[in-house]
């Protein structure tokens, strides 16, 4: 009976040892290490789970290469947006792993792409890709898409998605955070981008002082107002204008 329980133990070892670890083809896999990961996308075949803490629903689609499948984590309110850019495509992502499939395969954040360029390795936001699908000419823009896919403190959103307001320094620290600083930076300009707003309009954004109060600009479907305080940064406001 004794030998009994120890192999019973050690089974239940074993097994705890290969739900935090996984490997294909020698790479291993480990909760909470970067990875880069390749293969054809399959859409159809996807993994669903859900973070209770932050009370968000993931759906991952297949990334497979040689027969060996990773799961690409996204929300779930955005994976019909990821399904239009990638699907049956060949990709090369990067992100965090997070977690085991029932299945045993990783589950990685689709994060950046990679690329490669002259022999150099690029990291490209996958939010570069995904952002421009939200809105057409002539539609009221959902800002909560933006807000779920910017997933950041920069980023606050009304509860009907009729308006978002960005803010690269959210805690008013005195000074500013660079990293506050340039990601809010790049919602604004990667925003203004998807929703087809001339250039001209974040240079007016940039340029803006203290003094000049807050400022506006109307266009089709959206108005945008923003002011600019050395102690508060730099408040863009985008809102629908149905």
């Amino acid at each position: 009976m004794k030998k009994k329980i120890v192999s019973m133990a050690l089974m239940v070892v074993l097994c705890f040892v290969l739900a935090m670890s996984a490997f294909a083809e020698g790479v291993q896999y480990k909760i909470g290490d970067y990875v880069a990961y390749s293969g054809h996308t399959d859409f159809g075949y996807y993994f669903t789970y859900s973070v209770e803490k932050t009370n968000t629903n993931y759906k991952c689609f297949s990334v497979v290469e040689n027969g060996q499948r990773v799961y690409a984590a996204v929300k779930e309110s955005l994976y019909d947006y990821y399904k239009n850019v990638f699907n049956d495509q060949d990709v090369t992502f990067k992100g965090e792993v997070q977690r085991f499939a029932d299945d045993g395969a990783p589950v990685i954040m689709a994060t950046w792409k990679v690329v490669n360029e002259d022999g150099k390795e690029t990291l490209i936001s996958l939010d570069e890709d995904i952002a421009p699908t939200f809105y057409k000419k002539g539609m009221a823009p959902d800002f909560k898409l933006f807000y779920d896919l910017y997933n950041d403190v920069t980023v606050s959103v009304a509860e009907d998605g009729s308006y978002m307001t960005i803010d690269n320094n959210p805690l008013n620290m005195k000074g500013g955070s660079i990293i506050f600083n340039e990601t809010g930076l790049e919602h604004v300009k990667l925003t203004n981008k998807a929703l087809g707003l001339p250039e001209w309009l974040y240079k007016e954004m940039a340029n803006t002082r203290a003094i000049d109060g807050r400022q506006k600009e109307s266009f089709d479907d959206v108005t945008v107002t923003w002011s600019y305080h050395p102690n508060q940064g730099l408040e863009v406001i985008y809102r629908t204008n149905n």
